[in-house]
């Protein structure tokens, strides 16, 4: 068969027109200038990536130390306070070991004094901290000291309550007595 022919002149003519003067040849320059340049700007792109990479990461190297800066103030007030905590704990452990060293002997004296006998006064009184009590009395009679023993031996506050001497007159008796509380 035969080939058909394209029966348009007119478009026919100016690809032949423009095959002569050249148009097509300058079209295809363009494009492989066009394609050069792109291909250039993106070799060069490609080579300073590294660079422009590095020069970011500055940047951020620069922005998280002066955060760091900024929070040097706030690290100084945390370690303040640590160090006052812990002044503060040393404190406490001494308090509390003073505390446990001192006994209040008010409460121990108003129990002792329901024990005396009648007419039974107190010269001294003192509580040591090994829990013993050192005190002085003055009792009207040898009668009152045997109560005075027994109520003392029998409350159960003392380990062993133990009179030296006794004189048997009928005097005030002056007892010096050091017990330990159980």
């Amino acid at each position: 068969m035969r080939e058909k022919k394209d029966f348009n002149f007119v478009l026919r003519w100016e690809q032949v027109q423009a095959v002569q003067s050249g148009v097509h040849q300058t079209r295809q320059k363009r494009r492989w200038i066009t394609t050069g340049v792109s291909g250039v700007l993106l070799l060069v792109l490609a080579g300073s990536a590294p660079w422009i990479w590095s020069f970011k990461l500055q940047y951020d190297m620069q922005a998280t130390n002066q955060k760091i800066s900024a929070l040097s103030a706030v690290d100084q007030q945390y370690r303040k306070i640590d160090s006052l905590k812990a002044q503060m704990q040393n404190q406490q452990q001494i308090q509390n070991l003073v505390q446990q060293n001192t006994v209040d002997p008010g409460p121990l004296f108003e129990k002792l004094k329901v024990l005396l006998p009648a007419g039974t006064t107190v010269s001294s009184f003192s509580l040591q901290q090994d829990k013993s009590v050192k005190m002085t009395l003055s009792v009207p009679t040898p009668v009152d000291v045997a109560r005075f023993w027994l109520s003392f031996q029998n409350s159960g506050l003392f380990e062993k309550v133990d009179i030296k001497t006794v004189s048997l007159q009928d005097k005030i008796q002056n007892i010096s007595l050091e017990l330990k509380l159980k």
